[in-house]
C-alpha cells in the first residue's frame, strides 16, 4: 500500500503536466523567425509565441504555411511566413502618386 502511494505521488504530477501542456499547445505555439523581411519588428531567429485560431485585425502580425502561395518559388508544406495584416477582405488599398 505504501508503495502505490509513493507511486502515486510520482505519477499523477506527470500526467497532469502532460494534460496542461496539451491543452496550452491547442492554444499557443512557439515559431522561430526565419528571415528578415519583418525587421525591426521581428529579427532573424527570434523565438516567439503565437495565439493559435485569434482574430485577424489590422496592423497585427500573422503567420500561415505558404505551400502554394508563392507560384515562383519553392515552397514546402512546411514553408511558415510571417506578415502583418494591412488589409482585409472587402477593402480596397492603394498607393499615392506625387
Amino acid at each position: 500500500m505504501r508503495r502505490i502511494k509513493q507511486i502515486g505521488d510520482w505519477v499523477i504530477p506527470i500526467l497532469v503536466g502532460l494534460v496542461m501542456a496539451l491543452i496550452i499547445n491547442q492554444f499557443f505555439g512557439m515559431q522561430v523567425i526565419a528571415g528578415s523581411s519583418m525587421s525591426p519588428t521581428l529579427r532573424n531567429d527570434e523565438v516567439v509565441y503565437r495565439l493559435n485560431k485569434a482574430k485577424v485585425r489590422h496592423n497585427t502580425v500573422i503567420s500561415f504555411y505558404a505551400q502554394g502561395i508563392e507560384k515562383n518559388q519553392a515552397t514546402t508544406a512546411k514553408t511558415i511566413y510571417v506578415k502583418r495584416v494591412i488589409g482585409l477582405p472587402g477593402e480596397l488599398s492603394g498607393s499615392c502618386r506625387s
